[in-house]
């Protein structure tokens, strides 16, 4: 099964533009929970106008998103 981290993310400068991001996670719901602020802080060393609102790992994605890698 795979597993997506979906990551909540918001303009540093506008707090109400935010977006669902999916980053396909290769691992166990377990794994997830455990590295998945490692490559939330990754994606955000990336992309440094935005902050992480909220993290979660589920088995297919939440909502409206944009797909990672």
């Amino acid at each position: 099964m795979l597993i997506t981290l979906t990551l909540l993310v918001c303009m540093t400068g506008s707090p109400n533009e935010c977006e669902s991001v999916v980053i396909d996670f290769n691992g166990s719901f377990y794994e997830c929970t455990l590295y998945g602020q490692m490559a939330a802080q990754e994606y955000l060393a990336s992309h440094p106008k935005r902050y992480l609102k909220r993290y979660r790992c589920t088995s297919e994605p939440i909502g409206n998103h944009t797909n990672e890698v």
